[in-house]
């Protein structure tokens, strides 16, 4: 677990939450500069104050997870800030130089905490964990993901100046996951595609539905659910993957052959697709894994 807290700012009169939204937003920038190129790093070289440290960005433990068509490794980092910016900059522009596009930069303020101040005036320093994601291409896999905490502390430009600059830097843990081939198909337009109602209804997706149906509907519960085929245990057979509300376990319904009729196994995929009827659960999102 990373040492930064991940619980969500508070609402007393004293939090640091009116901060949040300016770290977002210089957040916000460094998403924007990483999608249109991985090494496109000015804009965070631009939040960095005068004074700053960073710990090492490579990686201090690598604990394989999984390996396969999809390999996972948890990473860890030395806990010391030692790099200057430009170093720091150095070993950043590395650590992204293997994604030839980055698809996805997503950053997440999960906790913030404010030192004391004197009345009118910015904290001396604000403490936040930032959970990140960044997913990519590469010219030596298919796609590579990254998901982690950073552990960031920003200081004002001046007592009455409304800007932070990042003073520290450190990264927590990752957890880095690589696949060097296409492993997933959405056949969801093939599937359904010749039904009218898929494209007056399901390509409008959950966040459209929620600003038109009464939240009584439970649009935001039920909204988010699939089913995904993929031949989970290398027998042969595809297994049925569902995806389900959060008082809901997900569930994984293996298929087994049945005897040497095909048959028997459709009748046994019916009889799992009634069970999700039975629970009410959607099944509108059809998607499958190419074995």
């Amino acid at each position: 677990m990373p040492r930064c807290s991940t619980r969500k700012p508070d609402s007393t009169p004293s939090s640091p939450k009116k901060y949040h939204g300016q770290i977002a937003a210089t957040l916000g920038q460094w998403s924007e500069s990483l999608l249109r190129s991985p090494q496109d790093v000015k804009t965070i070289e631009a939040t960095l104050a005068a004074q700053f440290s960073g710990s090492s960005l490579n990686p201090l433990n690598s604990q394989q997870l999984r390996s396969g068509s999809i390999e996972v490794h948890r990473i860890q980092f030395a806990s010391t800030p030692t790099l200057a910016s430009d170093a720091f900059l150095r070993e950043l522009r590395s650590s992204l130089a293997g994604f030839a596009t980055i698809l996805t930069a997503e950053f997440q303020v999960t906790s913030i905490q404010a030192s004391p101040a004197p009345a009118g005036q910015l904290p001396l320093r604000l403490q936040t964990c930032v959970r990140y994601e960044l997913v990519g291409t590469g010219e030596h896999f298919h796609r590579e993901q990254r998901v982690g905490y950073w552990d960031l502390e920003w200081i004002p430009v001046a007592p009455s100046s409304d800007r932070f600059l990042l003073r520290t830097w450190q990264p927590i843990e990752e957890t880095r996951s690589r696949s060097i081939s296409p492993v997933f198909a959405d056949i969801t337009a093939s599937a359904l595609g010749v039904n009218p109602s898929y494209a007056a209804q399901l390509l409008h997706g959950s966040d459209y539905w929620r600003t038109i149906l009464d939240g009584a509907s439970g649009i935001d519960i039920y909204g988010h659910n699939g089913v995904s085929v993929a031949d989970i245990d290398g027998d042969g057979f595809d297994d049925l993957y569902i995806c389900q509300p959060a008082a809901f376990p997900t569930v994984s319904i293996e298929i087994a052959a049945m005897g040497p009729s095909t048959m028997s196994l459709k009748r046994r995929a019916s009889g799992c697709l009634k069970i999700l009827r039975a629970l009410f659960l959607p099944t509108s999102a059809i998607v499958a894994t190419r074995t």
